[in-house]
């Protein structure tokens, strides 16, 4: 039987359309619901439903007054709607659906690295930070690094400093020490194996 993982409504009528949902076994029979109330009620509304067999449902009125449904979505779309539920718990997301196709346009571009940090900060940072932000902090503003700890470290200090001048004094520099307390400090943060997250906190 599918039941529901999450719904968010707006309006009483779609309240009594989603509190009876989870006795049917169909979208089909879903609509059905959804119609009946249509036909008795005038009030502008829609509803998002998420199942637990993978798909999604978006009811809403359009220009006209009538019902309108869609429950064909790309699988990684719905995958991505999913995981803003989980992570926003309270998320009105009825308020942030028009914007959610192109934040996911977005993140289909990510690269592999990025996903990886999408995966962090919308576990870990949710409670800061809406869903706008972070998906373009990450492809805007993120930096990301591959490579070990200390390979970074020495990056870090080639950037900043004229090790050449240092002349035999360089060779004593203890790359993996440094690297090891940027990340202990919280200055890097690993999101993969030797791939690091250089800018932590700094998000904008």
């Amino acid at each position: 039987m599918i039941s529901l993982e999450k719904t968010v409504f707006a309006g009483e009528s779609l309240q009594a359309i989603v509190g009876l949902q989870s006795e049917y076994t169909s979208l089909a029979q879903i609509r059905e619901c959804a119609k009946y109330f249509s036909d008795s009620h005038d009030n502008e509304y829609q509803a998002i439903a998420i199942f637990n067999d993978g798909t999604m449902l978006h009811i809403a009125t359009d220009e006209d007054g009538e019902l309108q449904y869609n429950n064909e979505w790309e699988s990684d779309f719905i995958v991505f709607v999913s995981k803003v539920v989980a992570s926003y718990k309270d998320i009105d997301l009825c308020f942030e659906w028009d914007s959610l196709p192109d934040l996911f346009a977005i993140v289909e571009d990510f690269s592999s690295n990025q996903d990886k940090l999408f995966e962090l900060l919308i576990s870990e940072y949710s409670y800061s930070y809406d869903i706008s932000l972070l998906v373009n902090y990450i492809a805007e503003n993120a930096c990301i690094f591959e490579g070990s700890r200390s390979d970074y470290a020495y990056e870090l200090i080639e950037d900043c400093y004229d090790t050449k001048s240092m002349g035999n004094l360089a060779n004593y520099i203890d790359y993996d020490a440094f690297g090891r307390d940027l990340e202990l400090e919280g200055g890097i943060q690993e999101i993969g194996y030797n791939v690091y997250w250089t800018n932590c906190g700094d998000i904008y």
